[in-house]
């Protein structure tokens, strides 16, 4: 049996349960800004929320997932400085 094909598959499966993880955590997180962007009637945090419950299914990539949900994360906050919320 190769050796190098268990390692890959053992990374692999860890990467996908990583991912997964993840996206439960993320999902979470985006349920809190919805939640309180309804309360407060703050709909870049609604919009926020939505996105970032929804898209983490869709990327696998770990550290693009990171990247695109520190922007969703960080962009209420931003707008909401410029005065620029919607």
């Amino acid at each position: 049996m190769d050796r190098s094909a268990i390692g890959r598959g053992t990374i692999t499966g860890r990467r996908i349960l990583m991912s997964l993880i993840l996206s439960i955590f993320l999902g979470m997180i985006g349920m809190g800004y919805l939640g309180y962007g309804k309360k407060a009637q703050r709909y870049s945090m609604v919009i926020a929320g939505l996105l970032m419950m929804v898209f983490p299914y869709a990327v696998e990539n770990i550290i693009l997932m990171l990247l695109i949900s520190g922007v969703l994360c960080a962009g209420p906050f931003i707008l909401d400085r410029f005065n620029m919320d919607f």
